[in-house]
């Protein structure tokens, strides 16, 4: 019950649905899947399953290594070497991390969920299952999170609001294990994310000694929500499938809101708008200027 899935056959139908979840006056965090049978997990989960508690100092060594590397490019954006922006900075490069990447923003949660995609020399069903390729965006309402955070196991009240909001001690002394934190706001010298209108969620949960969650989506799977006012439950999270062969209209309808890979990523995300166009005849990004001398 607690990751709805949905299915659409449209973009369109899509975006309608997505817009009205991001202005419904709720909390929801996006996140996009090109694979719609992918888990919603950090990166360290996938790398590790070893305990936080014994795998803090490998991670901060890690992280370190990071760092000095970085700065022997001179390629570090921020002065103050605090924890919170070390991780954030090696998330933002790759570095395996208890971090997971949403955005407040549907549009480009949309947008990763299908840049890339070349459906037209895929297979457009899976010949293993018989079931169409699909990408998938999930809403994640973050207010029945934190509620199922505190509820699952039995915390104070007082919980709730230290996982939704800013806590600047967090990361002062260690990277915590056994816990889940909200992350509502990247730092100011993270174009990126700025850009992406980025957000976190910081799971060591799945890493804990003992953990009973193979994954932060294993973890949201098992919440038990309470009922609302009006009867039924609503979920923590949904998780919309729209088929690949509606990349075109996506990136169309994208286009129009200047969304695109070099407004989002930066420099590496100009060769993704290029194969992003081969699904869709794009209107900008030509000039008048700039054209390769004759023969």
């Amino acid at each position: 019950m607690t990751i709805k899935t949905i299915p659409y056959t449209d973009a369109t139908t899509l975006f309608g649905k997505l817009e009205d979840l991001a202005l419904s006056g709720g909390q929801y965090a996006f996140r996009g899947h090109q694979n719609s049978n992918w888990l919603i997990e950090s990166t360290l989960t996938r790398y590790t399953n070893i305990p936080m508690n014994s795998f803090q100092a490998d991670l901060e060594e890690m992280l370190i290594y990071f760092m000095y590397k970085m700065k022997s490019l001179d390629s570090i954006p921020f002065d103050n070497f605090d924890r919170r922006s070390i991780l954030e900075f090696g998330r933002h490069y790759g570095v395996p991390t208890p971090v997971i990447d949403f955005s407040w923003s549907p549009y480009v949660a949309t947008y990763f969920a299908f840049s890339s995609i070349q459906w037209r020399y895929a297979a457009p069903v899976n010949t293993e299952t018989n079931e169409a390729q699909n990408a998938a965006i999930i809403a994640l309402d973050t207010q029945l999170l934190a509620q199922g955070w505190v509820k699952s196991f039995q915390l104070r009240p007082e919980e709730y609001d230290n996982f939704l909001y800013e806590s600047p001690d967090f990361f002062a002394t260690e990277y915590p294990a056994d816990v889940l934190k909200f992350i509502h706001f990247p730092a100011s010298w993270n174009r990126r994310m700025q850009s992406q209108q980025g957000c976190f969620v910081y799971d060591a949960l799945t890493n804990a000694s003992g953990a009973q969650f193979r994954s932060f989506h294993d973890f949201v799977e098992k919440i038990q929500e309470p009922s609302q006012p009006g009867g039924g439950k609503k979920p923590t999270a949904y998780k919309f499938l729209v088929p690949h062969s509606e990349a075109g209209r996506v990136f169309a309808k994208l286009e129009l809101m200047n969304i695109n890979g070099i407004n989002l990523i930066d420099r590496e995300g100009v060769a993704s708008d290029i194969k992003n166009t081969y699904n869709y005849n794009r209107k900008s990004g030509y000039t008048w200027d700039l054209l390769i001398s004759g023969k």
